[in-house]
């Protein structure tokens, strides 16, 4: 059975390699709201913690945009009529919670992750599904399956590709193009 990685498992990756994988996740998880929520919605989160994984200077003026970008998930959580739309709203959320741990991380020299950006990274290790527990894995759901799939995945990837740490790094900036994880996902998989 595979499992999503753990949060001393995502540790060992480079600061934008974990925001990747939060990002790359959220984006999965948050199938379940598509057509339900407002695009600006879902993809503002997803944004912010993409492009922290991507660009090459990090923009402190974006720590205003990740709050608020959560905040319009949250609001919209209200609504939602289902636990798995719910979850999947708060993959959204967990993912903007990462990009502000990395930020966080970060404005030290050298990057050290604070106890609760600890806590975030940790969240991001169940960002990839919108499912508690992996529970309907567990149970056999086609989608979950998929999703936990592409999660770990991603991680193996991101791995591989951007190395092992026992340090905090920031790490080389991230292509989010779907030929550049397509090429890794043939070659390393």
């Amino acid at each position: 059975m595979t499992t999503l990685p753990t949060a001393n498992q995502l540790e060992r990756l480079t600061l934008r390699a974990i925001a990747a994988y939060a990002a790359r996740s959220a984006r999965r998880g948050s199938a379940p709201l598509r057509g339900i929520v407002e695009d600006n919605i879902i993809e503002a989160p997803l944004r912010v913690t993409e492009g922290v994984a991507s660009v090459r200077e990090l923009d402190e003026s974006v720590k205003v945009s990740i709050p608020l970008a959560a905040s319009c998930v949250v609001k919209a959580m209200a609504a939602l009529e289902t636990p798995q739309m719910r979850v999947a709203a708060l993959c959204l959320t967990r993912a903007a919670r990462v990009s502000l741990a990395v930020l966080e991380a970060v404005r030290s020299e050298p990057p050290v992750l604070p106890g609760w950006a600890r806590t975030q990274i940790g969240h991001a290790s169940h960002a990839a599904a919108p499912i508690p527990d992996n529970a309907a894995f567990a149970l056999g759901d086609p989608w979950a399956t998929t999703v936990i799939h592409a999660a770990r995945s991603d991680y193996e990837i991101l791995l591989q590709e951007f190395g092992e740490h026992t340090d905090v790094v920031l790490g080389e900036p991230i292509d989010f193009s779907d030929e550049w994880w397509r090429e890794r996902r043939s070659y390393y998989l």
